[in-house]
């Protein structure tokens, strides 16, 4: 198991740009449209959402109500003045509740990445919650930068 997943499995916290932030729940996910595609999301104190892709690289972020952004014809989004491409979309499924209350778990979510430089909007359906939705806008940060 990939050595970060471990350290937050352990300790329940983490620390970002020394930020210290607790873990509120862990959860392993893929997507239907590709099952070898696995990734872990962490809910965070502070509103934060942790989403680890990889190795390498996650996501940090937060979940932003009514997010007022603009879909272009060009199949582009614009938010704050910035230009956003697709880079992926489908259906999550929860592969293993790690910890956590129920309540802070995305089970079933139909989502959209968008991404533009570091910056990543997902725009989220939680399908299993009549349909609320759960758009997140965060920043790529390297796992190095996770302790």
């Amino acid at each position: 198991m990939n050595p970060l997943i471990n350290n937050i499995i352990d300790k329940k916290e983490v620390l970002i740009n020394n930020i210290k932030y607790n873990v509120l729940s862990l959860t392993k996910y893929y997507t239907l449209e590709d099952k070898n595609e696995i990734y872990y999301k962490a809910v965070l104190s502070g509103h934060k959402i942790l989403v680890i892709l990889d190795d390498e690289v996650s996501y940090l972020g937060e979940i932003v109500p009514n997010l007022n952004y603009v879909k272009n014809q060009d199949g582009t989004i614009t938010y704050n003045n910035r230009v956003y491409k697709l880079v992926g979309k489908g259906n999550q499924k929860v592969i293993e509740k790690i910890f956590g209350a129920d309540e802070m778990i995305e089970k079933d979510c139909l989502f959209t990445d968008y991404e533009c430089d570091e910056n990543v909007i997902s725009l989220g359906i939680l399908t299993d919650k009549n349909n609320e939705i759960a758009d997140v806008v965060a920043k790529y940060i390297s796992n190095s930068e996770i302790k």
